[in-house]
C-alpha cells in the first residue's frame, strides 16, 4: 500500500504573532517589577515572581518561535509525519496513544504521545481540529483499540510521597513537641 498524504499541518502567521506579542507583553509586565525598590518581603516576592514570568514568558517565546520556523506536521494513511528541522519523526498509529488538538483564535496546538512516554507539541497550526478529526475517522477505519493515556508513574509516586509527608508533619508536628530531649553529658557533670 502506498503512503498518501491526506492532510498536512497549516502554520498560522496571525497565531504566531500573536503568541509572540503574548509572551513579550508578559516579558514587559515582569520587568516593571525590576524598577521598584525592595522595602519589605512583599516586594521581594514580587520580585521573585517576576523573575519567574520572564523565564516563562522567554522559555515560551522560544518555544513558539522554534515551533513555527521548524516543525512540519503530516498525516498519511500510515503514520503521522513529524519534520522537526532536520529530523523527521514518524509515527505509526499502532504506536501512538493519545492525539491531542486545540484550536483557538489565539492558539493551534497538536500534541501527540507515544507508547514511549515521549510526547511532541507543535504550535501554530490553523487547522489543527480537522487534523485531529480526521486522525480520529482513520484511527476508527483501521479497528484500532481507542486511545489511553499511560501517565508516568515516577511523577505520581513523588506526589503521593510529598503529600504524606505533608500530612505526616501536619498531625505528627504536636507530638514532637511531647518527646523528650535526650540529656547530655556536660563537662562539668564529668569532673
Amino acid at each position: 500500500m502506498e503512503v498518501q498524504i491526506l492532510l498536512k499541518g497549516i502554520k498560522s502567521k496571525k497565531k504566531y504573532i500573536s503568541l509572540l506579542l503574548c509572551a513579550m507583553l508578559l516579558g514587559l509586565i515582569s520587568l516593571l517589577a525590576f524598577f521598584f525598590e525592595i522595602v519589605t518581603m512583599w516586594d521581594f516576592l514580587i520580585r521573585i515572581a517576576s523573575y519567574l514570568l520572564l523565564i516563562t514568558a522567554i522559555i515560551f517565546g522560544l518555544k513558539v518561535h522554534q515551533s513555527y520556523k521548524n516543525d512540519e506536521i503530516y498525516l498519511t494513511n500510515e503514520k503521522i509525519v513529524l519534520k522537526r528541522g532536520n529530523k523527521i519523526f514518524e509515527f505509526p498509529y499502532e504506536d501512538i496513544i493519545k492525539v491531542r488538538a486545540i484550536d483557538t483564535n489565539i492558539h493551534g496546538v497538536i500534541s501527540i504521545r507515544t507508547k514511549s512516554l515521549k510526547k511532541y507539541i507543535i504550535n501554530n497550526i490553523e487547522n489543527a481540529k480537522e487534523f485531529y478529526f480526521k486522525y480520529i475517522e482513520i484511527r476508527e477505519s483501521k479497528d484500532l483499540p481507542p486511545e489511553h493515556d499511560k501517565e508516568n508513574p515516577f511523577f505520581v509516586v513523588l506526589m503521593i510521597v510529598l503529600l504524606v509527608a505533608v500530612l505526616f508533619m501536619k498531625y505528627k508536628q504536636d507530638d514532637l513537641a511531647d518527646i523528650p530531649a535526650p540529656e547530655f553529658i556536660t563537662q562539668e557533670e564529668v569532673k
